[in-house]
């Protein structure tokens, strides 16, 4: 055979797919190789005018098929930081890179240090800054200090199946005085599983943007999430759902706010409770005159997220008053007019926040502000010594209530849904399954009443 002839090595199909790689992420002017003799992976850069740089990459990064990805991704950082700085050079870059990830590593495997990971953090949450309502981003903001909280507590998880069974021990449980686990976030409910996803994602950007170890790239199967979600208890639910004010303590909370000539609050708990409104939703009501007379037209805006924010803007739904035992004929439509006409308006802590949603961009303030005022109140002191469980979002769950529960007339679920705006699944999940034993109790009576007996 001439000499210069003999054959190369044939390479291994993953140092072709990481060359290749490499070449899609950056172009051609990035390469990769172990140089003969050498235990350290050397990374040659051609720049655009033909002169190229070549410097070793650090010794944890072995030319081996389980650190390829790893390679790629110090890869494309590097291009980054080069790009960014022109004046860098790839030493410089590769240096840089390292503090990245806290290249003095326990483990010698390119985990992040703390440095590190509070860094991806930062860039993750500043990432989901311009798409998420700031409710949504607080939730994200505590689930992502508590995976920080996870990362840095030893026994320090080396891989992402380590890390996310310790983040569920660590936060879904806590240990009381005698050392015995207490359940926190229930099993089988949202509260488990939306943590688990957004810690998740978190890891995803801190190995796919920041560097971290792929060896925190999530793997999560289908069965370990469900393990760690767990089942929820036939009859959890039961005692999270929401109380409805009954027809004669919505009747008594009018009488009492008038009585104590709260007139303006009197108006914002009659329009919610009379037509079914999310208390944000207060600013989002529209009187308007019709040719079947006045009506509520209400924005649907309130329930937007990334998702439905860019998508194109519902029609206002038209709200409907379920009249309640005992009241006034028309006194509904008649609170509607006055806040119509301006003769009456809501209270001024209330109108600040409803101006104030233009800025902000979101509506929670709003129904916040209401909240407060109405568990501001006496009446409402003294209501939730004997129920608790009751909240301002009451009077939204007493206009179903009515409906479905205090009138012999039946209402579809499907009308009752469309006019309180959500969907037809989730009035029956929140709305329509409440019932007290009473209640039962009367319906029986009344039913048996109406059946001739022989």
């Amino acid at each position: 055979m001439p000499a210069g002839a003999q054959k190369r090595a044939k390479q291994p199909a993953w140092v072709k797919k990481l060359r290749s790689d490499i070449k899609a992420d950056n172009g051609a002017g990035f390469l990769v190789k172990l140089p003969s003799g050498r235990s350290m992976v050397q990374l040659t850069v051609i720049f655009d005018d033909g002169t190229r740089q070549q410097n070793y990459l650090p010794k944890h990064l072995t030319w081996t098929a389980e650190d390829a990805l790893t390679i790629r991704e110090w890869t494309r950082d590097i291009r980054k930081i080069l790009v960014e700085d022109i004046s860098k050079t790839l030493k410089q870059a590769i240096v840089e890179r390292q503090g990245w990830s806290g290249d003095k590593r326990e483990d010698g495997e390119g985990a992040f240090n703390a440095e590190g990971w509070d860094n991806a953090s930062e860039r993750f949450l500043a990432s989901l800054r311009p798409i998420l309502r700031s409710n949504s981003l607080r939730l994200i903001e505590q689930r992502v200090a508590k995976a920080l909280n996870t990362l840095k507590t030893a026994p320090k998880p080396r891989n992402y199946e380590a890390f996310i069974r310790a983040y569920a021990e660590q936060h879904f449980y806590r240990k009381d005085k005698n050392s015995n686990l207490v359940v926190v976030t229930s099993a089988g409910g949202s509260g488990r599983k939306r943590g688990i996803e957004d810690v998740t994602r978190f890891l995803s950007f801190a190995v796919e943007e920041c560097g971290a170890s792929s060896r925190y790239r999530p793997k999560l199967s289908a069965a370990l999430k469900n393990q760690l979600i767990g089942t929820r208890d036939v009859d959890s639910k039961v005692g999270r759902k929401t109380i409805p004010l009954k027809d004669e303590q919505f009747s008594d909370f009018l009488d009492w706010l008038q009585v104590n000539g709260k007139n303006q609050l009197r108006l914002a708990v009659g329009l919610v409770g009379y037509f079914g409104l999310r208390e944000c939703e207060l600013a989002l009501v529209m009187p308007t005159e019709t040719a079947n007379g006045l009506q509520l037209k209400v924005g649907m805006q309130a329930k937007a997220n990334s998702k439905t924010r860019s998508a194109p803007a519902k029609e206002p739904r038209t709200a409907m008053y379920a009249k309640c035992k005992g009241r006034p004929e028309n006194e509904a439509m008649d609170m509607l007019a006055q806040y119509h006409s301006g003769f009456v308006t809501f209270p001024k802590r209330l109108r600040k926040q409803i101006d104030q949603v233009g800025k902000k961009g979101f509506f929670r303030d709003v129904g916040d502000a209401f909240s407060e005022q109405v568990k501001s109140t006496q009446f409402w002191k003294d209501l939730i010594k004997t129920e608790p469980e009751m909240k301002p979002n009451s009077l939204r769950h007493s206009f179903a209530w009515r409906v479905h529960q205090s009138t012999e007339m039946i209402v579809p679920t499907r009308a009752v849904a469309a006019a309180m705006g959500h969907t037809h699944q989730t009035h029956m999940r929140y709305y329509a399954e409440f019932i007290d034993p009473d209640q039962v109790r009367k319906v029986f009576e009344q039913f048996n009443q109406s059946v001739h007996s022989a």
